[in-house]
């Protein structure tokens, strides 16, 4: 039984990784879109 809790603890902590990238990556999507709008107004 202790092993089952383990993993669940493991596949939540793998989910909130998981959140944590995603956001990070959006963010950079965002970020990136951002530049580009900037560079293109800038020439």
């Amino acid at each position: 039984m202790g092993n089952q809790k383990q993993f669940k603890n493991i596949d939540q902590i793998i989910q909130k990784q998981d959140q944590k990238a995603k956001e990070r990556q959006s963010e950079f999507e965002v970020d990136s879109i951002l530049s580009n709008r900037l560079s293109q107004k800038i020439i």
